[in-house]
């Protein structure tokens, strides 16, 4: 939680200086994740299903026979789309969630960028539902969808280096990182885990 909440301090003062400077678009996209953060402090609070937002269960490290064994390769610079509702999964809120991302996307052009990333990095398992690399984009587009509600963020990329069941692999992950994107690059026959950091 305290991550978050030095993420609230930060946007906070962004929103300050957005507001002195009159510039309203900027306003609007950081109250809009000032919210989003908000409904995340207040479902770990009450112990609701966050979805992305999970705290780390660590007394259920010993229950696995076999844990999983990651190497890190690399860090790398991410931004995401946020989810602003406490679970994700109720209603349709994700189809209208893919539909909206879908058409920021494509109307920045950045459709086909999206598409070909994720087909290389076949996804198995996520709880972040809208993300790219930084090192893929131009300046514009990287403002231009921080400016559609898009939040930076640094996402550490561990590759599976043991074998263990994807049910296994799932709940270890689930129970050690807040949000992550589970992936298999098929050509290579390698797993690997995206682990997002909120704090970045």
């Amino acid at each position: 939680m305290d991550i978050l909440i030095a993420k609230m301090k930060i946007l906070l003062t962004k929103l300050e200086r957005a507001a002195l400077l009159n510039q309203q678009s900027e306003v609007v996209a950081l109250a809009e994740k000032i919210e989003h953060i908000a409904v995340l402090l207040k479902n770990k609070e009450s112990g609701d299903g966050m979805i992305a937002a999970k705290l780390p269960a660590k007394n259920k490290k010993a229950s696995f026979t076999v844990q999983a064994q990651f190497k890190q390769i690399e860090t790398v610079d991410f931004l995401y789309k946020p989810v602003l509702v406490g679970d994700p999964y109720q209603g349709d809120y994700l189809i209208r969630f893919n539909r909206e991302r879908t058409a920021e996307l494509k109307s920045l052009g950045l459709l086909e960028i999206h598409n070909q990333f994720w087909l290389r990095h076949e996804v198995l398992r996520a709880n972040v539902f809208g993300a790219l690399p930084m090192t893929n984009l131009g300046t514009k587009d990287i403002q231009a969808l921080l400016s559609k509600g898009w939040d930076r963020t640094k996402v550490t990329f561990l590759e599976l280096k043991n074998k263990l069941s994807d049910a296994d692999l799932v709940e270890q992950i689930q129970n050690k990182y807040n949000a992550y994107i589970i992936v298999e690059i098929k050509e290579e026959q390698r797993k690997l885990l995206l682990a997002f950091d909120w704090s970045a």
